[in-house]
């Protein structure tokens, strides 16, 4: 009976830390031109220690994906038809790029980095701060202006890729 206590006694507990700090699996969903684009994520905490460890001018995969029901044209880009996960390229530590990898990195295994699609960025650290990774599609500004942009904040690392 003292086993079977305890054991809910746990239970209950990581149950109650579950829900008092909620992550969730969020989508949006919205047309560019005639390109339907699905975006898909999971907030997971913005671990800042995490960008300690990445590796300069490699793909780091993200959590968020990103679906295009049609090819897409980004100025003398083209973004196939497809899913993609999102992640960055640390190109220093001020400056990233946003990326797509087809399909999406196997876990434990290295992205082949001529498979990324580098969209036109535009990195800042002065957009705010998320507590959690936060993606969206939205209107760019600043030198994103007039352009569909893909969003992803880390902490207060706000990073745009053109979409348009």
């Amino acid at each position: 009976m003292k086993k079977m206590t305890a054991l809910t006694a746990v239970l209950l507990l990581a149950a109650t830390a579950l829900s008092a700090h909620p992550h969730f699996s969020k989508s949006v969903e919205t047309k560019i031109g005639e390109v339907e684009v699905k975006l898909q994520y999971f907030t997971a905490p913005a671990n800042m220690e995490h960008l300690e460890d990445v590796q300069k001018g490699a793909f780091n995969p993200g959590f968020g994906r990103v679906e295009f029901s049609a090819d897409l044209s980004v100025g003398d880009l083209t973004i196939p038809t497809g899913k993609y996960q999102i992640g960055a390229i640390k190109n220093g530590d001020k400056d990233w790029t946003l990326g797509l990898y087809p399909g999406g990195v196997p876990r434990g295994s290295e992205p082949d980095m001529s498979k990324v699609i580098k969209l036109h960025s535009a990195y800042s650290e002065s957009g705010g701060n998320s507590g959690h990774v936060y993606f969206d599609i939205l209107p760019g500004h600043g030198k994103m202006e007039g352009k569909a942009v893909l969003i992803w904040q880390f902490g207060p690392l706000h990073l745009e890729g053109a979409l348009s």
